[in-house]
């Protein structure tokens, strides 16, 4: 093969530029023809690590572990078990402690994903063996001190997931944390312990074993008033759903968006009156699957022009049946129905864009 074929008298710009636009499952080959296409292919290559197959992903966190050139180029690392294509294995303690000494180098590391099934080894987070601040992290692990040091150490952490909370304020962060923090998803216990950081959008999930009840949760939003755009909340029982509303109108009344709420034909007086003093909102969900008789999409208008005489500043309101949505947006003073497609059921959830 010609020097010209294989990068021996192109610039790095010329062969990074060709990388861009090779496949990557050839990225290995062309990697391996020179030292200017090993640059720009391996750079590719571990840009963004999604080891969702666990045999894959201890050879690759090995192999990091022991070239220490490959670390600074990993920005994005996802691991998880992804049982509908592999079969289910034990993650031994072999396993993490080789994913933790592949964390050690990536030094230049912005988002981390990581869902181990056992939830016990947090060891890996510990932040004397770690080199990087993120923009992003989800854990998929139990709460411990280890993810507790993690955490505090983080100072740029913009979004974080935190899907298994503390048990009775066990292991508590402190109020001196996460000073960046926009977005958190997870567990009412977290969720309690963040309010003194700048959140914008909050996810929270209801759990009924949770050693802190939404109703006693929501009240203490209002110290987030100044911030918080959006609250999502997931799983919000029927019985209290208008109660909660009610303390969400009086305690963030700022708010954007507010969602998914169930919303009972039966009482819808009163659930409108608990928007009149949002005069921020433009954006609500809304839980519709219990109706009886099933009113079909296109009679949605009428539901829509209704709430809007309550709360005049919502543009955008989507309508849940089950598992499909049903989304309505306000056009020259009109309601239009805006089918769901492909492309928009893969895209970002409203409630993180509002």
């Amino acid at each position: 093969m010609s020097s010209a074929l294989t990068g021996g008298s192109l610039s790095p710009e010329v062969c990074g530029e060709i990388v861009q636009w090779t496949r990557m499952s050839d990225l290995p080959f062309l990697a391996r023809t020179c030292k200017s296409f090993q640059f720009a292919s391996e750079k590719k290559l571990y840009d963004i690590l999604i080891l969702g197959n666990p045999t894959v992903a201890f050879e690759a966190c090995r192999t990091i572990a022991t070239a220490e050139r490959l670390g600074p180029y990993v920005r994005e690392l996802y691991v998880y078990q992804e049982e509908r294509r592999f079969r289910s294995v034990t993650l031994n303690l072999q396993f993490w402690q080789v994913v933790q000494a592949a964390m050690n180098q990536m030094c230049h590391l912005e988002k981390l994903y990581i869902h181990d099934p056992s939830g016990q080894n947090t060891f890996i987070l510990d932040p004397d063996r770690l080199n990087f601040q993120l923009d992003d992290v989800q854990l998929r692990m139990n709460w411990d001190d280890h993810v507790v040091a993690f955490l505090k150490d983080q100072r740029s952490l913009d979004r974080l997931t935190i899907m298994r909370g503390p048990d009775n304020f066990e292991h508590p962060l402190g109020s001196d944390v996460l000073p960046h923090l926009k977005q958190f998803v997870g567990a009412i216990t977290v969720a309690t312990q963040l309010l003194v950081c700048p959140l914008t959008h909050l996810q929270v999930y209801v759990d009924e074993s949770s050693s802190v009840p939404l109703l006693s949760f929501i009240p203490r939003l209002v110290k987030t008033g100044a911030t918080l755009r959006s609250l999502s909340i997931i799983h919000l029982p029927d019985p209290i759903a208008l109660d909660a509303l009610h303390l969400i109108s009086a305690s963030c009344p700022k708010l954007c968006y507010v969602g998914v709420l169930p919303f009972a034909s039966r009482h819808r007086e009163r659930f409108h009156r608990s928007l009149i003093s949002m005069h921020h909102l433009r954006v609500v969900e809304l839980d519709v699957t219990k109706w009886e008789p099933q009113p079909p999409p296109l009679l949605h208008n009428i539901l829509t022009t209704e709430l809007r005489v309550f709360c005049p500043s919502v543009e955008f309101i989507a309508f849940w049946v089950g598992m499909s949505r049903f989304c309505w947006s306000l056009q020259q003073d009109n309601w239009i129905y805006q089918p769901e497609t492909g492309q928009s059921t893969r895209s970002e959830p409203i409630w993180k864009t509002v």
